[in-house]
């Protein structure tokens, strides 16, 4: 995943009680709605709000851009609408919560916008006490960058600095933020622990800002919350296990980390496995009948995407579709139980090609709209069950996963018309596999990255005839030492690339 880079920008900050130091500049590219002026610093004497914990201790907050979660936890500032500034930004509703490792914001900004690219949206954070309060985090969403500010020095900081992720990926109105309470504690000090004062501001001209003056207080609940309960990594019986791992510019294939790719596909067992960024299909192909045993059928496509399965190809189905081109591949195979089961196997286009994504999703619902449609080139019988899978980019514009859900076509001229794709006349389902062992569902992340981490790779599916027993992401790093030595794996397994594996058991109808 990557981004184009931002422009030269200086912008004043005011500290959390200590004054206002020098202002700071970024080499980078002016985000397109980024102006230069100068902000306002508040008093130390307005009012302050105090912000409990969720009103009953830690919230056992779920990662992935979803707010079914946040339901329970109370608001802790609102803003009227519609006094944003000219960037449109309106902060509108803020929640806070933790669970005990991290600190969590729900962030309802009005508008929806690229939370990491283009806008002038800043954090600050300080310790509560007066007399701990020397230091000051300021982050700056649009640069993906911040500082540690103390007195008139100032440390740059990552997103890794503050464990800091958010969620989703995509433009939205709102957002999911997360930051780790050891980093917090580690740049402010113990005091962290025990409560941080908090604001929000559009540092745009004119911007909006919550509250709209003093600062908001949070006190962590103290209580750590245990660990979710451990997936088994062993299939469910009775369904198809599918693992789809971008594996990351052909590692699979490089002796010195073959091991590690080995190790993870013998102790997931799958019975088709996607693989994106591979070129060595052949190789690869090789590998797997050494690894297991049996038969593999390959499904290969002209692009750095390859299927592999234990169950025969169907030869008559083409592997790609032409306006798809290489970015998406075709796989139909024969299941004893189920019939045909058909799998497309994507790997979208990266960084901010928002255009050519969305052709490619245009594309898609196109090709899926004839292989539903009596009389096309090939035809899927009605009912037949499929996925789509894939490492799908989703890093800007949301509609090119709406057209991939909905079937909404943007280019209609070129794409033809809209098409809902799923049997049933309805939208497809985006599933929301989490890491085993941990409520979060980002399969990507890259620790020197100037990016933070977030979900990537998608199963998507139609619910009304395919159903999940059983789904998760696998972070070697997280599992304990003995289900890694009941599985033959070591701690760094998952570490030979930026993408995590996405294992989904499928239940898939009789024939």
């Amino acid at each position: 995943m990557m981004k184009m880079s931002l422009p030269l920008i200086a912008l004043a900050l005011s500290g959390c009680g200590i004054g206002a130091p020098a202002p700071f500049a970024k080499d980078a590219e002016t985000p397109p709605d980024v102006r230069h002026g100068a902000e306002t610093s508040p008093s130390t004497d307005l009012p302050e709000e105090d912000v409990p914990a969720g009103r009953g201790g830690a919230v056992p907050v779920i990662f992935d851009g979803r707010f079914d979660d946040w339901a329970g936890v109370p608001v802790a500032a609102s803003d009227p609408a519609a006094d944003g500034g000219p960037s449109g930004l309106d902060l509108t509703v803020l929640r806070m919560a933790d669970d005990g490792a991290r600190l969590y914001l729900d962030l309802d900004l009005g508008k929806e916008i690229e939370l990491d690219w283009g806008n002038g949206l800043s954090l600050f954070l300080c310790c509560d006490d007066v007399a701990d309060s020397a230091r000051e985090i300021r982050w700056d969403f649009g640069f993906r960058s911040g500082s540690l500010v103390e007195g008139a020095q100032e440390k740059a900081l990552t997103y890794g600095d503050l464990g800091f992720t958010a969620a989703p990926a995509t433009t939205a109105s709102r957002f999911e933020v997360a930051m780790t309470l050891d980093a917090l504690a580690s740049l402010l000090g113990d005091c962290a622990r025990d409560a941080v004062r908090l604001r929000i501001e559009d540092r745009t001209v004119g911007g909006d800002r919550l509250p709209d003056s003093g600062w908001l207080r949070f006190r962590p609940s103290g209580e750590a919350l245990p660990a979710p309960p451990l997936p088994s990594l062993e299939r469910t019986p009775g369904t198809l296990r599918v693992v789809t791992w971008n594996v990351l510019w052909s590692g699979i294939v490089d002796p010195s980390l073959t091991p590690h790719y080995r190790r993870v596909l013998q102790a997931l067992d799958p019975d088709v496995i996607a693989l994106q960024e591979i070129l060595e299909h052949g190789e690869v192909h090789n590998l797997l009948l050494d690894w297991f045993p049996g038969e593999w059928w390959e499904y290969s496509g002209y692009g750095n995407v390859v299927t592999f399965s234990r169950y025969p190809r169907r030869w008559e189905w083409p592997g790609s579709y032409s306006p798809l081109d290489s970015r998406i591949t075709a796989a139909a195979f024969d299941l004893p139980q189920a019939g045909m089961f058909v799998i497309f196997n994507a790997h979208l286009s990266f960084g901010d090609q928002d255009v050519e994504r969305q052709q490619e999703a245009d594309s898609f619902i196109a090709y899926l709209r004839d292989l539903q449609t009596p009389g096309g080139a090939v035809d899927m019988p009605a009912g037949t069950p499929f996925v789509l899978v894939g490492d799908m980019n989703f890093v800007g514009d949301r509609a090119q996963l709406e057209t991939l859900l909905t079937g909404a076509i943007h280019d209609t001229e070129t794409f033809g018309p809209s098409h809902a794709p799923d049997w049933d006349g309805t939208s497809l389902e985006d599933r929301f596999a989490l890491q085993a062992g941990r409520r979060d569902a980002c399969t990507w992340r890259a620790p020197d990255g100037d990016f933070w981490p977030g979900k990537l790779d998608y199963m998507i599916l139609p619910d009304s005839v395919v159903s999940v027993a059983g789904e998760f992401v696998l972070d070697t790093a997280l599992l304990p030492d003995e289900l890694l030595e009941a599985h033959g794996m070591e701690r760094d397994d998952t570490d030979v690339s930026d993408h995590f594996p996405v294992v989904t058991d499928l239940v898939l109808p009789s024939r």
